[in-house]
């Protein structure tokens, strides 16, 4: 009966500890009470539990001090002291030593155990998981002891009772700790959680949120004082976007919110569906990126700005510059018999020409950044495009003594793309390779045939390109010399156009060197479209049909508020036979054209007052003019300037500085109609 008695008692400690411990979420307290309750239960001097580390290779030791205000001892020591202990723990049953002084072995593992000398009793029940030793229970009693059965179960059973109470107190811990950061990390970053029932149409928000909101209605009302703050033109996204997550589990936008105090302002929200008891929920976060959103379109703001600047300064450019070629036209006419005015002739065109092709970069990469290049595809030939490039760069080749070798494939090869645009990236390499070369040196052009692709290879035996700047050769304003003399000049914009236009022609761009002073190379891939289709023949025009076009003059009107522009164009057109008369005033080409009743009028767009299409417009109302060709002058040539000349009622669409050639080419065409 008293075993019975003994064992009931037990059993009715056990039950009571562990409901107890169940209601703490105190790590240390857990591990405190446990002491407590277990050293009064069996009036033992203390308790110790020693946490096992084997991968530390230490232990972390909890000692109740006893006495009335119990508290707990926590100290880190190497798990060699405990070595002895340790071992014979591993194999999970208790080790109990009655009286230590009995044995010299049981001596030096209470000292190294219990740091006390070595007399008395203690009691260990080893702790395992998974047949790993994680902790260690001991009871220690100042004297010798014999230890019952019942006492040694104890000790066991609360063993097994402490160390899951303490692995959920501390898990208990993370989570509530873990909790607390999200709350302070939330109320700091305003952060807000939100949940949204997609069957009841409910909205729980978190204090954080309905804050970050402005919301401060009843928990019903939430949604739709939500939905009303959302700009209306954004409504419906975010909308969809909560439909969006139902379906497809995940989703997330920005959308522009009007805040009750703080006006307005941007919010981001993610989300994704949650399930739980079988119910579908959709919970997310949300954040104010106000200051993000600001800062993007202030930089969006500024860059435009730039961009605006790039395009005005180069269309201005463009107005000197055609006076100036025109006076060098009047000069080869004029100075053909004395040498100083023929070079000075020669200096200013070729230096004009150069001005004209920094100024059509600078518009180019302008237009790039603004995402307005637009291509002209037709199918074109490979020949053609190489031919039309040479054309363009060997000038600079020949002026810098270079040796060029250009081989390509026999059979015609044929590309669908913008001709212009096509020879442009070939001839800015060429430019490029002759630019960076001391005089004298190789460049080679080749090209051939891979599976659907063309690939076009510009080498030189130049400066070579630095390591550091190979990744970068293509962005923007980037030049390999960065001289104090800049004597190569350049915008340092050719190959950031080159790998755009090749990029917009479905093909890709790639340099290679093996360092400065060891050349470059420049790989160009372009998808081709199949065998070059047959060149046509043109007839050309018999020797009396030419000199008939010459003796035929045309009346001009040559309207431009630059009045060096237009004397020099009257100047031109004046020895090739025409009749001329420059305005400088859309008011006086207006007045002119009914007594002058020219056959073309070559008329500048940037007018004060009234601009060009608005003088075409009106020009085409007199029914005088109807017959006449109307022609757009203009720094513009992008394909919506020339939509807008041709509304406008132009026949004709001329970016300045007009080649004089092209000029008497339009003229030539005029005379044969």
């Amino acid at each position: 009966m008293q075993q019975l008695a003994e064992a009931n008692g037990r059993l009715t400690f056990l039950l009571a500890l562990a409901r107890e411990l169940a209601r703490i979420r105190s790590p240390q307290e857990v591990v405190c009470t446990a002491m407590v309750r277990l050293r009064e239960r069996l009036g033992v001097a203390g308790v110790m539990l020693a946490e096992v580390d084997e991968t530390l290779r230490e232990a972390i030791v909890l000692r109740e001090s006893g006495g009335a205000q119990s508290r707990i001892e926590v100290s880190s020591v190497p798990l060699e002291r405990l070595a002895q202990l340790a071992a014979q723990s591993r194999d999970g049953r208790p080790i109990v030593v009655t009286d230590a002084r009995a044995d010299a072995g049981a001596a030096r593992l209470f000292e190294d155990a219990f740091s006390t000398q070595g007399e008395g009793a203690f009691l260990c029940a080893p702790v395992l998981e998974r047949g790993r030793l994680v902790a260690i229970l001991s009871v220690v009693h100042a004297e010798a002891r014999r230890w019952s059965e019942g006492e040694i179960e104890l000790v066991r059973h609360v063993a097994d009772i402490l160390w899951p109470a303490l692995d959920k107190a501390r898990a208990d811990r993370r989570l509530t700790m873990g909790e607390e950061r999200l709350r302070l990390a939330q109320s700091v970053a305003l952060i807000g959680t939100w949940d949204w029932d997609p069957e009841t149409r409910a909205m729980y928000l978190s204090p954080e949120c309905s804050e970050l909101l402005g919301l401060t209605g009843e928990e019903q009302q939430v949604r739709a004082e939500w939905q009303a703050r959302i700009d209306p033109h954004h409504l419906q996204s975010v909308t969809s976007m909560l439909e969006q997550v139902v379906t497809c589990g995940m989703g997330e936008i920005e959308y522009r919110y009007h805040h009750p105090q703080r006006g307005p302002m941007w919010i981001y929200s993610k989300a994704g569906l949650v399930e739980h008891g079988g119910h579908r929920h959709v919970v997310g976060i949300s954040l104010d990126v106000t200051s993000r959103r600001q800062a993007e379109e202030e930089l969006k703001q500024v860059n435009q700005r730039k961009d605006e600047f790039l395009a005005m300064l180069a269309h201005e450019l463009r107005n000197p510059l055609a006076p100036i070629r025109n006076a060098a036209q009047l000069l080869s006419a004029h100075g053909a018999d004395r040498p100083e005015i023929e070079w000075a002739r020669a200096v200013i065109e070729r230096q004009t020409g150069q001005l004209v092709r920094l100024v059509d970069d600078l518009l180019d990469v302008s237009r790039m950044l603004r995402g307005q290049i637009t291509l002209q595809k037709s199918p074109v030939t490979l020949g053609e495009v190489i031919h039309h490039a040479l054309e363009t760069s060997r000038p600079a080749i020949r002026r810098r003594k270079h040796h060029l070798s250009v081989q390509v494939p026999e059979q015609p090869v044929q590309l669908e793309g913008d001709l212009t645009r096509l020879v442009q990236v070939i001839a800015n390499l060429l430019d490029n390779a002759a630019k960076y070369t001391d005089e004298g040196g190789q460049i080679r052009l080749e090209a051939e045939l891979e599976g659907a692709s063309v690939v076009i290879r510009v080498r030189d035996t130049g400066l070579g390109i630095a390591p550091e700047l190979l990744p970068h050769v293509f962005d923007v304003f980037t030049q390999a010399d960065q001289t104090v003399d800049r004597a190569e000049g350049g915008l340092g914009i050719g190959l950031t156009l080159v790998k755009r236009l090749v990029e917009m022609h479905g093909g890709a761009v790639e340099a290679h060197s093996e360092g400065l002073g060891r050349g470059a190379e420049f790989v160009v891939r372009l998808p081709v479209i199949g065998p070059a289709a047959p060149t046509v023949s043109v007839p050309t025009a018999r020797p009396a049909d030419v000199a008939r076009e010459a003796r035929q003059s045309l009346r001009v009107l040559i309207v431009d508020d630059n009045v060096d522009a237009a004397d020099s164009v009257a100047m031109l057109l004046d020895m090739e036979g025409h009749q001329t008369r420059t305005v400088n005033t859309a008011r006086a080409a207006l007045l002119a054209a009914p007594e002058f009743k020219p056959e073309v009028v070559l008329l500048d767009i940037g007018l004060p007052e009234m601009d060009g299409y608005e003088v075409a417009r009106r020009l085409r109302a007199q029914d005088e003019a109807r017959s006449m060709r109307l022609v757009a002058v203009t720094g513009y040539g992008q394909p919506a300037d020339r939509e807008r000349a041709r509304e406008a009622g132009f026949d004709e669409h001329m970016v300045k500085p007009v080649e004089p050639a092209v000029l008497q080419e339009f003229l030539q065409s005029v005379r044969r109609t």
